[in-house]
């Protein structure tokens, strides 16, 4: 019985280029981009963009609750931060039908919410998460799994609501949080429910987005869109 549910887990499931893992009996050729404009329901997450040593430049764009003194105060975005989430959400919004979102989410500080809410075309509310005094994973142990399968539900319900008006999830985060989500271990990427998307350790590349589609309890990676992605110290980012 193990050996026949296996087979079928294993059938379920198409290793596509890159990684990228698609349903069985969708169509392999069917781009993110199409699925993301014409059916939606889809999770964007995406580490945000460039930060600044020290401070915050004060930013022209902003969703509400995320402007003034504090994040002044806090290592925002830097210009070219700001300028390559504009970029990233213009990408988005160019194409015909547009790439839409309904929601976005981050932690509470600037940095995610500004990255959201630029590459979400600056029309989704976000919702701000607080978890574990914004370190939730440090290191994954089971309470850390469990916070990340709850982050994980949590926009998985956010995206099926979405969908229902062909519209998408963006969600902005720390490196460490994508860290969690996506472990290198096959194990923990299981008990957290991604199971059916790449290993993302860090650290990751400043702007770098990855499309999930929310099936049952799982993610299953469907693309990525590194266009605009940056590393701050000079490190190359993959273009695809």
């Amino acid at each position: 019985m193990l050996r026949f549910l296996c087979a079928a887990i294993a059938a379920a499931l198409l290793i596509l280029p890159h990684g990228v893992m698609a349903l069985d009996g969708a169509k392999p050729s069917a781009d993110w981009r199409t699925i993301a404009s014409q059916q939606g329901g889809l999770i964007f997450v995406m580490r945000h963009t460039d930060k600044a040593a020290h401070g915050a430049v004060r930013s022209r764009h902003h969703p509400a609750g995320f402007d003034g003194a504090t994040c002044m105060l806090e290592r925002g975005l830097t210009v070219e931060g700001e300028r390559r989430a504009l970029a990233v959400g213009r990408d988005f919004a160019d194409r015909s039908p547009e790439i839409g979102f309904a929601s976005t989410a981050s932690s509470t500080l600037c940095r995610t919410a500004h990255t959201a809410f630029l590459a979400a075309n600056k029309i989704a509310p976000v919702t701000a998460y607080k978890i574990k005094n914004g370190a939730p994973y440090e290191e994954i142990d089971e309470s850390e799994i469990k916070t990340a399968a709850q982050f994980r539900s949590d926009i998985s319900k956010m995206a099926i609501s979405a969908g229902a008006s062909k519209k998408n999830v963006m969600v902005a985060i720390h490196s460490n949080w994508i860290e969690a989500l996506f472990d290198e271990e096959a194990d923990v990427r299981a008990k957290v429910g991604t199971s059916g998307a790449e290993p993302w350790p860090a650290d990751q590349c400043y702007g770098e987005v990855r499309i999930y589609k929310p099936v049952g309890d799982s993610w299953v990676q469907i693309g990525r869109h590194t266009e605009h992605a940056t590393y701050a110290n000079g490190r190359e980012c993959l273009k695809s």
